[in-house]
């Protein structure tokens, strides 16, 4: 009877630890999955594609660890082709070909950027449903703001540094343009001097009763 009693206790014990592993198991799944909404086991497709050799081994580094960044916080791959010349090729039909043989628009859909030095030339191809995440007005920012100014001085590493730091703010949804910008500010940026107009012109004792006092202290 005795040992009847320890052989089922030892199998209660073997029962008990395998519910705490398949828990455990169950709860690091859970964690992985919420860190990352195609798999737990995620592996980055995004690349840096430099033909000619443009790009130093450290900006290449960074273009790729700032793609993987993007990727694994949006679940969209990042394609970054840099071409010492399009020859003959209109940049937009270029990287819409190269996205293209590429599968850009297939697995985990997402955006290729083409940067042609000698033309100086970008040109970005979308995947479909990444658009509205890529609107034509955050596409004309992030080329005037903060690609050609680089592009126009032969800056191609800077450049593809600005940009991609655009792109991934705008894949994220957290992309403002400098109309946007303005927008958010400008309600600010009117009300702080007629606040000081008021001081200067009405005094304090005006100023509070026009703004329910307190809005102003003196100096």
């Amino acid at each position: 009877m005795a040992v009847w009693k320890s052989e089922k206790g030892h199998h209660s014990l073997q029962f008990s630890r395998l519910i705490l592993l398949v828990l455990t198991l169950c709860l690091l799944t859970h964690r992985a999955e919420a860190m990352h909404a195609f798999s737990p086991y995620y592996k980055s497709i995004s690349q840096v594609i430099d033909n000619g050799n443009l790009l130093t081994d450290r900006v290449r580094a960074e273009l790729l660890e700032l793609a993987d960044d993007t990727e694994f916080a949006t679940g969209r791959q990042v394609v970054i082709v840099v071409m010492p010349t399009l020859g003959k090729w209109e940049a937009k039909m270029y990287a819409q070909y190269t996205a293209q043989q590429l599968g850009v628009a297939t697995t985990k859909p997402g955006v290729l950027v083409l940067v042609s030095k000698q033309e100086g030339a970008v040109a970005f191809s979308l995947a479909p449903g990444v658009e509205q995440y890529m609107t034509p007005a955050i596409i004309k920012d992030i080329l005037k703001s903060h690609m050609r100014p680089n592009l126009k001085t032969g800056d191609v590493a800077q450049a593809l540094r600005n940009g991609m730091r655009g792109v991934s703010d705008a894949l994220k949804g957290e992309y403002l343009t400098a109309t946007e910008k303005r927008n958010r500010y400008l309600p600010f940026l009117i009300l702080f001097p007629i606040m000081i107009l008021l001081k200067v012109f009405f005094g304090d004792g005006n100023a509070d009763r026009i703004f329910g006092g307190g809005a102003f202290k003196r100096w």
